[in-house]
């Protein structure tokens, strides 16, 4: 038997971030802010798989066009006075005419019309990429501000999801993220015109991380780190902490009586924390967004938002589902350059990383030629602290809330993994979510689901609704992660055979490698 005794979830939800400082408690005008002196992740031996900080989101373009997502419009429309509806962002909450920084804003760059996939909203509407025309669970990186002003100051990309059941989709919202706001007196350009604390007569007593802060180092998952108040003002009285994290995290807290993935001080199932310092341990990959609110003495408050980049190196598929504590699903991923069965006997094959043989160091009965690697980002570590490849951290039985995730931290260039879902045990309809990661970077979402209203994820699937243990189950063959270098890939949906489109998803006893399904 299985056994998990081990809990968590996430939400997350597109914040526009902003600064507010010298407010008295229960002001309604609040925004972002900042911090002063490096955060510390506890353990050592961190592998980021890519630059630090520098690009939170994992990749250093600026245009967030990622290859297949859609047709690009190289067409630039001619641009426009003015910056929409974001006319009032670059304007400080005090006007005064002395500030620190002398010189012009940098444009707003709005154009007349948008751009096909280039993450921008472009014609200033509010609204990123609408129109475009994208691959069904593809990601991309998005702002939501002038697109003159991304990457600028606290400004920092956030993601969207390609959603839509046929052969092209559009894009989703653009979630989460720091957008544009008033300046206030922080020593932070919160507008992202190129100023700080422009039009403010101000002496800040607190200051907030920008996008590269040293103080918002890269983490990985299953590490403790550490955000410390006081760097961000000295003497507060108060320090109340709130974190969200990314698409599994949105779907977990909708539907899994809002648990999280994550802790918070050594507590489970919350968003927020008080006390100086914050103690954070995440399960998952992806941009975790923090908002700081700090009393002073004197009752005045400053808040700072910020995001924290938790990553995950080489390949990293992960799972979350709508219906965690009543069903069992399983996470499976295929042994590359091979096509033999998932299963014999009703036994997952050593082809097949799944619950029976892939756990680190707890059950382990497969060897696919790659070292174990150093360093603690493995829920399990062996005994001198290496985390096998591959690998299963958590196998999530009948615990509300709890992901799933397989890991290859040192892939070769060439290898093709197989990702697979398999409805082991429960009865009813599932919901399952699939994301990929290559080298930190959210790769792609697959499946998802509607709740209350609003869409998690892409495409809900459907036809996953029968349990059969390894054997007869639905079983839904996901995707091909073919990597082209160590830490980046292209990836390959499987979809029903002869069907432009649709994921393949099939109840039957076939667990040969392709089923009924293609690329």
């Amino acid at each position: 038997m299985r056994l998990l005794r081990w809990c968590a979830t996430i939400m997350t939800v597109g914040v526009l971030a902003a600064c507010s400082e010298d407010r008295p408690l229960g002001s309604s005008d609040t925004g972002i802010g900042g911090q002063d002196g490096p955060a510390t992740v506890e353990d050592t031996g961190i592998n980021t798989g890519g630059p630090d900080i520098v690009d939170p989101l994992g990749d250093s373009g600026t245009s967030g066009f990622d290859s297949g997502t859609g047709i690009v419009d190289t067409g630039v429309p001619a641009v426009v006075d003015g910056g929409g509806i974001y006319d009032d962002v670059g304007r400080s909450d005090v006007a005064t005419g002395c500030g620190t920084d002398a010189g012009a804003p940098r444009p707003t760059g709005c154009l007349g019309a948008e751009i096909m996939n280039n993450g921008l909203d472009d014609n200033c509407n509010g609204t990123a990429d609408e129109g475009s025309s994208c691959i069904p669970g593809s990601v991309q990186r998005c702002f939501l501000g002038p697109p003159g002003r991304r990457g600028v100051g606290a400004c920092v990309d956030g993601m969207q999801t390609c959603q839509g059941s046929g052969e092209f989709g559009t894009w989703g919202a653009c979630m989460g993220g720091i957008s544009p706001r008033a300046e206030v007196c922080d020593r932070l350009d919160n507008n992202c015109d190129g100023r700080a604390d422009e039009d403010l007569c101000c002496n800040s007593t607190g200051t907030c991380p920008a996008p590269g802060d040293m103080r918002i180092p890269t983490g990985g998952p299953f590490r403790t780190y550490t955000v410390r108040g006081s760097q961000f003002v000295m003497g507060a009285t108060r320090y109340r902490w709130r974190v969200l994290g990314g698409p599994c995290d949105q779907l977990l807290s909708a539907t899994s009586r809002g648990a999280t993935t994550y802790t918070l001080n050594g507590m489970m199932n919350t968003t927020t924390a008080e006390g100086e310092n914050l103690q954070f341990r995440p399960t998952l990959s992806g941009d975790y967004q923090v908002t700081l609110t700090i009393t002073r003495a004197d009752g005045t408050t400053l808040e700072c938002v910020f995001i924290i980049p938790i990553r995950a190196t080489g390949f990293r598929a992960e799972l979350c589902w709508d219906r965690t504590g009543m069903t069992d699903i399983d996470f499976w991923v295929h042994r590359p350059r091979n096509t033999a069965p998932w299963v014999s006997g009703g036994t997952n094959t050593g082809d097949n990383c799944a619950y029976n043989n892939c756990r680190n160091s707890i059950i382990r009965s497969i060897n696919w030629g790659y070292a174990a690697t150093p360093g603690m980002d493995c829920r399990e570590p062996l005994a001198g602290g290496g985390c096998n490849n591959p690998r299963l951290d958590i196998d999530n039985i009948s615990t509300v809330g709890v992901p799933e995730n397989i890991n290859v931290d040192n892939p070769r260039a060439g290898d093709d993994f197989r990702v697979a879902v398999n409805y082991f045990g429960g009865t009813g309809a599932v919901r399952p979510m699939v994301n990929i990661y290559c080298g930190g970077a959210l790769r792609a979402t697959y499946g998802g689901a509607d709740v209350g209203g609003m869409r998690y994820g892409a495409e809900p699937v459907t036809g996953f609704n029968t349990s059969g243990s390894n054997s007869t189950g639905s079983l839904w063959r996901v995707v091909d992660v073919v990597m082209d270098t160590p830490s980046t890939c292209t990836l390959n949906p499987l979809r029903p055979r002869g069907a432009p489109s649709g994921y393949c998803v099939a109840t039957n006893n076939d667990r040969t490698f392709d089923g009924n399904c293609s690329r």
